[in-house]
């Protein structure tokens, strides 16, 4: 069989907005363009409502529906999920499995295992414990991991400090790990498509003022309370600055309470979630995201790609993302104040913004898609070549 026409399935509960779903589609078209037979397998649930599976549609990428198929925990639903994978997985023929995240792992390699296929990858986009579990739910999780990473025939972390947390955890061995950087569509933000005054006045900001913020997931993982905290305090001291926070999440109300309580609703826009990435991210002078937890951000490549200064928290590869002192400043998490002081360096130095972003485009290439599908295409000639095979516990 000629690598090229391996058939492979990628498996990932939801696609719903966020960049392990678009990284998921993204790659899908890219290595059917490289000649492989590539189908999307996906649960039919999404969060809030909101998801990109029309893009696969779009692009011609093969969709496999699996209602059963979520991603939060339910055991007789996860058994029921297991046989439906199973059969799908089982009719597609499939040389290689490539599960995205710990609930694709976590059923998919038992659906493969099931359906013979050999080899199965896990797609590590962050770990499901952090610093921020109690110590009893990390342990838990972290066991949970260990037992699961056995069934995989290697794990790609999406950054080296992702592979370091896995085996300082003792989730599989050094040799079960490639890294397998997280990447974004760089021609689509390299050229932006509308100027930077047109684009704050479409979100009905003043061109003359300094707009700062995030495009994010307003939930725990976010922290978009601490951005807002963090606003606060850059309104107070960079008066013709303004707060611009995209998104949408369970942590909406809570966010729209801390902007009132502050006092800043006439200097803060809430557009809720946007689909049109290029021309908001256009209407950025700094981005900023306040994250507790992280796997790679793709959305600072994605800033940075349109030369945007970065400022953000040290989780996960964020500081493999985002060079501190070079193309943004990174800071320490749950420290609004710090946040709050690097963006205002930011603002009150146009020399500072324009040197920071012709850096972060420079720095930014090595995350653009051919690398990206070097990186899997390699990883799969070595599985189909006879190495990694899934042969039981090692």
């Amino acid at each position: 069989m000629a690598e090229g026409r391996a058939r492979v399935a990628h498996l990932i509960p939801t696609l719903s907005l966020g960049g392990a779903a678009r990284l998921v589609i993204d790659l899908a078209d890219l290595l059917r363009r490289d000649g492989y037979e590539v189908d999307v397998v996906t649960g039919g649930r999404t969060e809030a409502g909101h998801t990109i599976a029309h893009e696969a549609e779009a692009l011609g990428v093969p969709l496999r529906v699996v209602p059963t198929f979520t991603r939060d925990p339910h055991p007789i639903n996860d058994l029921r999920a297991i046989g439906d994978l199973t059969r799908v997985l089982r009719d597609g023929h499939y040389d290689i499995v490539h599960t995205h995240g710990t609930k694709a792992l976590l059923l998919g390699t038992w659906a493969a295992r099931r359906a013979g296929v050999r080899h199965t990858v896990w797609h590590v986009h962050g770990w499901g414990f952090h610093n921020y579990n109690s110590f009893a739910s990390r342990q838990a999780m972290v066991l949970a991991h260990r037992a699961m990473a056995r069934t995989a025939s290697r794990v790609a972390a999406v950054s080296e400090t992702t592979k370091h947390i896995g085996i300082n955890a003792r989730i599989g061995s050094p040799d079960d790990y490639c890294v397998i950087y997280a990447a974004a569509d760089l021609d689509r933000f390299r050229h932006p498509p509308i100027s930077t005054d047109e684009a704050k006045r479409a979100l009905g900001i003043d061109p003359a003022r300094l707009v700062f913020g995030s495009v994010t997931r307003l939930s725990d993982q976010k922290a978009p309370l601490d951005l807002v905290d963090a606003a606060a305090q850059v309104l107070a001291e960079v008066p013709e600055s303004h707060f611009l926070l995209v998104g949408d999440g369970p942590l909406r109300d809570q966010t729209v309470a801390r902007i009132r309580r502050h006092g800043i609703e006439q200097r803060t826009t809430l557009p809720g979630v946007r689909l049109d990435v290029p021309e908001v991210l256009c209407a950025f002078d700094v981005y900023a995201l306040s994250s507790l937890w992280e796997g790679f951000p793709i959305s600072y490549l994605e800033a940075m790609a349109m030369g945007k200064p970065a400022v953000g928290t040290d989780v996960g590869g964020s500081a493999e993302a985002v060079i501190d002192g070079e193309t943004g400043f990174i800071v320490p998490p749950r420290r609004p104040r710090d946040l709050a002081d690097r963006i205002i360096v930011l603002l009150r130095d146009p020399e500072l913004r324009r040197r920071m972003g012709d850096a972060g485009r420079r720095a930014v290439t090595q995350f653009g898609y051919d690398r990206l599908i070097r990186d899997v295409s390699a990883l799969y000639a070595e599985l189909l070549n006879g190495r990694s095979q899934v042969t039981g516990d090692r």
